[in-house]
């Protein structure tokens, strides 16, 4: 049954209740623990959520200690709150009649002045608003930076929490730690971590954030695996823990694996059951046509399954990916599917037809960067490397912004972007007869200039880049695989309303083609070539020649500033006219500008064929009248 809204004072959106328990900060009274039976808002760009007792606070109290009624209010004042002394934050209790005002949980809850009988001490203790230095709880231990209570006696103190406690048992624990989940399933483990009040040896670092474990502290194990272990606070994260305590819940097993062995070397693929695949081992192929349906990559020098009674082919590691697993990327299980209705991964920002891991209310993710797994060992790097999200960081393969995860060691600060770090480490090209092999660019040892033998251009040495150890060539790595490299040769593929149809095809033209996006000659291995663009509310003008696709300044689709909806210049032709174009191809693409998936900033409108990486694909889209 869909749960129904409620409006309720402490905020402008109706509010859903969530039977969920979140482990964040309440945007009421902004204390960082559990939030069990909750609220929270579906509005877009309004992600805030309140625990029961905050979203269901009253519009107005009355307050034992002031005169006048208290309202709820949500806008911001400089200023302490008037009782506790801490930094006034939004909402809270204000008085419309003087300036007194209480946070929501003063407001609400308000410490009594004095204990004539704490269970924390032998003689009575008063409540103090806040101290200017630091001093240590007598009871825990721990550092008070906030309100206390204080024995003017004995000159201790002891946190608002702490003071209700016994001193007659050595046992001491936090309140948010009492309400900790049992049983839980996180997305950095495949199978389900149980909570131990004490870890005990044996266990090095955490799972989440790969610091060190305390085994006198309570964490997270694993009863399966041995040595692994994860700090309670990085297991219940909001961005790591799906919410659902599953002490008491059975486990169910699930067969994950994507195929049957039905005979020597021989599978039944969940993906391919009308005919078996045959495991071919020595899979060296030169033919970039031939490739894998799941990664779309040429089948290369894997070992490979296909099918004989059809063109269907499977690299052996691509058909050992399970149907369902648990990605960083999302709290929710992934699953693999065969067709999606998008044609980009939403983690690395490249184009891809192949298979992809899908999962309710998150985004999809292409198995190139659903291979992923920590810890990521790459010749780029000689530590392992780890997921990390978002911060201020470039990446080390391309030098670039990185916009959302990579993969980091943090001993070095050394990062990769996803992009980088799913770049096949040997290939084939049609340009040098012996295979590539990825060159993890070190700056400092070049010697001289660097050349592209695609482009022609000098190449930065910093940068990761392609290069032939039998040749001596060097290769622009985005010359090498270009922007539709992930996608089916000869496929056509449509967009938006207006039925924009176009086809990935081979580069293998004797004269390169024209691209209509950077106006530059195409070098890259794959191209798209525009077959169709029809807009059904608009009259056939034949008197529009190819030209003026072709020709039009580069500066109307470089950019989506510079691209407007309503530009006719290109949606007016009929498909006839288009489809006669022998060169109008578009060989570059951009990766989603306008979300904070793309895999590196790039702010360049250099021409699609230099080592900046992808130009924009949507503004073409855009440009032609579709919808991307």
């Amino acid at each position: 049954m869909a749960t129904t809204a409620v409006n309720l004072p402490i905020h402008e959106h109706p509010l859903f209740p969530s039977a969920r328990c979140m482990k964040g900060e309440c945007d009421g009274c902004h204390v960082d623990g559990f939030m069990y039976s909750g609220y929270f808002c579906n509005e877009p760009y309004c992600n805030v959520w309140f625990d029961k007792e905050c979203a269901e606070a009253p519009a107005e109290i009355n307050y034992s200690s002031h005169p006048h009624p208290l309202l709820l209010t949500n806008v911001s004042r400089d200023g302490p709150c008037d009782l506790c002394g801490q930094k006034l934050l939004p909402p809270f209790y204000s008085c419309s009649t003087c300036e007194f005002k209480v946070d929501l949980i003063c407001g609400m809850k308000p410490s009594p002045p004095a204990i004539e009988h704490p269970l924390c001490h032998d003689h009575p203790v008063v409540f103090l608003k806040i101290r200017e230095e630091k001093v240590p709880c007598e009871l825990c231990k721990e550092s008070i930076e906030g309100p206390s209570y204080s024995c003017l006696e004995c000159d201790v103190y002891f946190h608002v929490d702490c003071v209700h406690l016994s001193k007659e048992c050595d046992f001491v624990t936090g309140r948010a730690c009492i309400d900790i989940p049992r049983v839980i399933n996180i997305n950095r483990h495949d199978h389900r971590i149980h909570f131990t009040h004490h870890l005990g040896a044996g266990y090095s670092k955490c799972g989440v954030c790969h610091k060190s474990v305390n085994q006198y502290k309570g964490a997270y194990s694993c009863s399966a695996c041995p040595n692994y272990a994860v700090h309670t606070t990085c297991a219940v994260r909001r961005d790591v823990w799906d919410g659902v305590e599953l002490e008491g819940i059975p486990e169910i097993i699930e067969d994950i694996s994507p195929f049957k062995e039905v005979g020597d070397n021989l599978i039944c693929h969940f993906t391919h059951e009308e005919h078996p695949l045959k495991l071919h081992k020595d899979g060296i192929n030169h033919d970039e046509r031939i490739r894998c349906a799941a990664c779309v990559h040429p089948v290369g020098f894997d070992s490979i399954y296909c099918c004989e009674e059809c063109p269907f082919i499977l690299h052996e590691k691509c058909a050992k990916l399970p149907m369902k697993k648990r990605l960083v990327f999302g709290t929710r299980p992934y699953t693999l599917m065969t067709e999606t209705t998008t044609l980009d991964c939403k983690r690395c920002g490249i184009l891809s037809d192949g298979f992809m891991y899908s999962s309710r209310n998150w985004f999809d993710v292409d198995v190139h960067c659903g291979s992923l797994n920590e810890p990521l060992v790459h010749d780029g790097h000689e530590h392992p490397l780890y997921f990390a999200k978002k911060g201020n960081h470039f990446c080390d393969g391309c030098q670039k912004r990185i916009g959302d995860y990579m993969l980091r060691c943090e001993d070095c600060d050394f990062n990769l972007c996803l992009y980088c770090a799913t770049l096949p480490e040997k290939i084939w090209h049609r340009n040098d007869g012996h295979p590539l092999t990825l060159c993890c660019g070190d700056k400092e040892k070049a010697s001289g200039k660097y050349w592209c033998d695609i482009c022609e251009r000098e190449l930065d040495p910093s940068i990761w880049f392609y290069t032939c150890s039998d040749c001596g060539v060097t290769l622009h790595a985005q010359c090498v695989l270009g922007d539709f490299s992930r996608f089916k040769p000869g496929q056509i593929y449509r967009f938006g309303e207006k039925e924009i149809e176009v086809q990935a095809v081979l580069n293998n033209h004797n004269t390169r083609p024209f691209c209509i996006q950077c106006q530059s000659r195409c070098k890259v291995p794959f191209i798209l070539k525009i077959l169709k663009v029809s807009d059904d509310d608009s009259e056939d003008d034949s008197d529009h020649d190819s030209d003026d696709v072709s020709d039009q300044d580069s500066d109307d689709v470089s950019n989506d500033d510079h691209c407007d909806d309503d530009s006719d210049d290109i949606s007016d032709h009929d498909s006839d006219d288009v489809s006669d174009q022998d060169f109008d191809d578009v060989s570059n693409h951009d990766s989603d500008d306008d979300s904070d998936d793309d895999h590196c900033d790039d702010d360049s409108d250099d021409d699609c064929n230099e080592d900046n990486g992808p130009l924009n694909f949507k503004a073409m889209i855009l440009k032609l009248g579709g919808k991307p």
